[in-house]
């Protein structure tokens, strides 16, 4: 039996496994001993496949529902859930800087603000338009998911239109991957960082959450014992694996330019099949993991100028590495109780009915 009346409704396990995403940023930024940067990259790239598979299954409820996309409403709600807490950590950091860097940094910092507050920073970065990475560096990914929301919904009212039905258009998904993949791998010979920063070599992070929730719209088989237990196997490798992807074993080329990424890829989307249909929920469903992933977009904004100000203090001691996730922990809670659940109470109000229910805190 498939699962063509899937719907997502609100998962626990995936404000957990938003948990583990931050984690694998918070401490892939720490430089602790042995422990690669490439965990902020995977952590990222949790953040892309899972969003792309909740804001689909959102949009493919909606247009089940009405045949259409109202997207006025829709990127209202995305303004609500994403703006708030980034303005306010814009005004900071630029009060700060007219303190702490002078005129010139805080002009600096000012500058780049503005082009984060248009989700720009991934494309201002490639460019060396962006003159304060030193705070601001790390909102690349949120540009980059923004711009696929931007244009995300248009494009699948308009292939569901043009296809009918929600497998169909999982297989054109499917052939945008792989051309994203050869896309990175045309642009080997060039600058790594075009690759890191740039929107279209990451597009299939974003795009393959999307795929998954597309085969789920269209009857994925998921119900039998066999495929259970299946996804259950594989879900409990991928947990196995995430801290063996902190390991500073090998270079972050290696995972962006060869099998790395679409690896990843399929693990998360067996992952995200074993936090819906299995018991390894459980795992996910612990209380601190849930909170953790509630606060997971708050952490991301603050961790970065928090870890900066930290080791231009006084280096990167296990001390300092300490205070720093420790404010960054303060500075995310504070976040998201004054600033971020304010404006989700307001963002009920564009939800269409029937995903009311749905929402978790990330979507």
């Amino acid at each position: 039996m498939g699962v063509s009346n899937f719907q997502l409704n609100h998962r626990p396990a995936l404000d957990g496994l938003r948990g583990v995403s931050i984690l694998l940023v918070l401490i892939g930024h720490l430089d602790l001993p042995r422990i690669t940067t490439r965990g902020g990259i995977v952590g990222v790239h949790f953040f892309f496949a899972l969003s792309g598979f909740l804001i689909t299954s959102l949009l493919l409820e909606e247009w089940k529902e009405r045949r259409s996309i109202q997207f006025g409403r829709f990127y209202a709600r995305r303004a609500l859930r994403l703006l708030p807490a980034l303005v306010v950590l814009l005004i900071l950091l630029v009060a700060i800087a007219s303190v702490a860097d002078g005129r010139q940094g805080a002009q600096a910092t000012a500058k780049s603000a503005g082009i984060v507050a248009v989700y720009a920073s991934n494309w201002a970065i490639l460019a060396g338009k962006f003159p304060n990475r030193e705070y601001l560096a790390h909102t690349w990914s949120l540009s980059i998911e923004e711009q696929f929301y931007i244009l995300w919904p248009v494009t699948l009212l308009v292939l569901l239109r043009i296809f009918g039905k929600p497998l169909r258009v999982a297989w054109v998904v499917a052939m945008l991957v792989g051309l994203v993949w050869w896309r990175r791998y045309s642009l080997v010979q060039d600058d790594f960082t075009r690759i890191y920063f740039g929107s279209d070599t990451n597009a299939d992070v974003l795009l393959s959450g999307a795929f998954l929730a597309l085969l789920l719209a269209g009857g994925l088989d998921v119900q039998s014992t066999v495929a259970k237990n299946t996804i259950y196997f594989l879900g409990v490798v991928m947990v196995l694996a995430c801290p063996i992807l902190l390991c500073n074993y090998r270079n972050c080329a290696l995972y962006c330019l060869q099998l790395g990424m679409p690896l990843l890829e399929a693990g998360l989307g067996v992952l995200i099949l074993s936090l819906l249909f299995t018991p390894l929920r459980t795992l996910f469903e612990a209380r601190w993991l849930i909170w953790l992933g509630k606060l997971s977009y708050s952490l991301y904004l603050w961790h970065y100028p928090i870890y900066f100000w930290v080791k231009a203090g006084r280096g990167g001691g296990p001390g300092m590495q300490l205070i720093g996730t420790a404010a960054t922990l303060l500075a995310g809670s504070v976040s998201y109780y004054l600033v971020e659940r304010p404006a989700l109470r307001w963002k009920k109000n564009f939800e269409p009915r029937m995903i009311q229910s749905v929402t978790t805190a990330g979507a």
